[in-house]
């Protein structure tokens, strides 16, 4: 009953879409290319200096990643991580646009993107637009970065942000495993359907 909930909520329904081999998968790529592109920051972690504290080892290491791992460095790595699952939706859209004019034909190789697509790239659209302004203003003028209240809300978010991303980035991995789409195939076979569904219908008059 809990996973019939979770697959409701927009934003991780998406999960939902894929089996469990594909996420395996996706589980050991997403792994690697997280270590890979982490691999700088965690070498300057274990790189440092031990501080003249009595704080437990685990303790000292956890504040030197949070001092390591700056709000400017997140927003880099969340502008890295939405941008591939903002091009995945905005290809098939694209694709299934040039294949099919028409609204109904065009919303049958639409269904083809995970579930909650319109959601998540809402949210990712917002958050890449929020967290880049917010960067630049970081960079650009570091004296008033704090008194933006939009510079604000995103730096006490900024962990949530980056999981944000991290989900985001781990779902464009889950899409590119899963089966090529045949976007001209789904949309004869959603016409067959629908003109067997109207034929039915005729017939089931017909009869009456």
């Amino acid at each position: 009953m809990l996973l019939s909930l979770f697959s409701k909520i927009p934003i991780i329904k998406a999960l939902f879409d894929f089996d469990k081999t594909t996420h395996m998968k996706a589980i050991r790529k997403f792994g690697i290319l997280w270590f890979s592109a982490t691999l700088p920051l965690i070498l300057a972690v274990f790189l440092s200096t031990i501080p003249e504290t009595r704080d437990s080892t685990l303790s000292e290491l956890y504040n030197i990643a949070k001092n390591s791992f700056s709000v400017s460095e997140i927003f880099v790595y969340a502008a890295a991580f939405l941008s591939p699952v903002l091009y995945i939706i905005f290809e098939r859209y694209h694709e299934a646009s040039a294949e099919d004019k028409s609204k109904q034909k065009k919303m049958v190789n639409i269904r083809n993107i995970f579930p909650g697509y319109p959601t998540i790239f809402l949210l990712s659209a917002l958050t890449l637009l929020a967290t880049s302004i917010s960067y630049s203003i970081n960079r650009v003028a570091p004296n008033i970065f704090g008194d933006i209240f939009l510079s604000k809300l995103i730096s006490d978010g900024a962990i949530v942000i980056y999981i944000f991303s991290l989900y985001c980035w781990y779902l464009s991995i889950l899409d590119g495993l899963r089966p090529s789409v045949d976007f001209v195939g789904a949309s004869r076979r959603g016409e067959r359907k629908l003109s067997q569904d109207f034929e039915s219908r005729m017939k089931g008059r017909g009869d009456e």
